[in-house]
């Protein structure tokens, strides 16, 4: 199990940072091509997607081998609902308790995690965007910097599975489920904030604004290893150090604004909502 709850965290961090890395090309190719603010709906891929991830290593690593099929799915399902971010969505979606219960069942039926993966990305995709543009500013500021702590670690211990990540790549090294901790409570608390007590939508234009300013301080000073910010645009393409530094000091620079800014940011770039 502790091997498991490992890949479990990995897959977590390797979505959480493809959600926060792929939205600045919009923001990107505005500045460079001056061409319409849009927003990235394909890119909000959050919790449950994670959540198809783990359950498809699960399964191929032939998890819960004692007992029968039934046995076995309750068990992937428990290490499921360990964790507070699909206990909230279940709380105000239960909807997708059997959603997912049907999931896990399809993968054993048919001897195919990736059925899984493709299954509950589909069931993220459909849910989680919908809490991201009206969570609390408190909890959308929460999340980045939990993610922001996480670049700071790989850009320290493992800056190519930093550039793996911000790829849309797995985790291969350097994550324990605790350190993923902070994060997945955050993504909890975007869920719970959003549905329990929903703030407007973010601004376009103000978000827009707030984006252009936070890039022109970021390369006011003389940091010989930011990348041009036109370089986000290709991550695989560009050194590995370099990207992870670029990326967590963007991040960073966006929490330097007023919370109620930053949060206006954050539910831009991260939302799917126009």
């Amino acid at each position: 199990m502790a091997i498991l709850s490992y890949v479990i965290a990995g897959a977590l961090a390797a979505v959480a940072f493809f959600l926060v890395v792929k939205p600045l090309a919009p923001a990107i190719r505005r500045l460079a091509g001056n061409r319409a603010w849009q927003s990235n709906g394909p890119m909000v891929l959050a919790i449950l997607a994670a959540a198809a991830v783990f359950v498809a290593v699960f399964l191929a690593m032939g998890g819960g081998k004692s007992g029968g099929q039934a046995s076995q799915e309750a068990e992937v399902l428990d290490q499921i609902h360990q964790y507070r971010f699909v206990q909230v969505l279940e709380k105000y979606r239960p909807e997708t308790r059997d959603r997912l219960v049907a999931i896990v069942h399809n993968a054993f039926e048919q001897h195919n995690p990736a059925l899984a993966q493709i299954q509950t990305t589909q069931l993220m995709q459909e849910y989680f965007p919908q809490y991201v543009p009206r969570t609390s500013d408190k909890a959308i500021v929460a999340f980045g910097t939990s993610l922001v702590d996480l670049f700071g670690y790989f850009e320290t211990n493992s800056p190519e599975t930093c550039k793996s990540l911000a790829t849309g790549g797995t985790l291969t090294q350097g994550l324990t489920p605790e350190r993923m901790n902070p994060t997945l409570d955050a993504m909890a608390d975007v869920i719970e904030d959003g549905a329990s007590k929903p703030q407007d939508p973010p601004d376009q234009a103000k978000a827009q604004a707030l984006v252009s300013g936070v890039i022109e301080k970021m390369y006011a000073g003389t940091d010989p290893e930011l990348l041009p910010m036109t370089a986000l645009a290709t991550p695989a393409s560009q050194p590995a150090g370099k990207l992870c530094h670029t990326m967590r000091s963007f991040y960073r620079t966006v929490l330097t604004l007023p919370p109620a800014d930053a949060s206006i940011v954050l539910r831009k770039l991260i939302s799917s909502t126009k």
